[in-house]
């Protein structure tokens, strides 16, 4: 992996459900997939038919891994959103997503 540190997260927790999203209607991939040179891709399940809205993903990392994300002095996981069926543009969008 050219010196770049490979690892398995310890947990991705799904939680912070919005509009017409909530726990269950959605999932991760198991097992979760490897880091790499800190990218890993996660594709969550579709919730199915108007379960519209969005959901925080946080990375439960090494402590090595954890960073000031919010410039609140405190250090903390990786954390992303998941958004769903919320665009409403000319054409179909099955899923959008946040990257941070």
């Amino acid at each position: 992996t050219g010196g770049c540190t490979t690892f398995t997260p310890v947990a991705v927790s799904l939680s912070s459900y919005t509009d017409n999203l909530s726990s269950g209607e959605t999932t991760l991939p198991s097992p979760i997939p490897d880091i790499s040179s800190g990218l890993v891709a996660l594709t969550l399940s579709a919730p199915g038919n108007g379960n519209d809205g969005s959901l925080l993903m946080t990375l439960t990392s090494p402590v090595w891994m954890m960073h000031d994300f919010n410039d609140d002095s405190t250090e903390e996981n990786a954390a992303a959103t998941g958004t769903f069926g919320i665009f409403k543009g000319k054409r179909p969008v099955i899923i959008r997503r946040q990257k941070y």
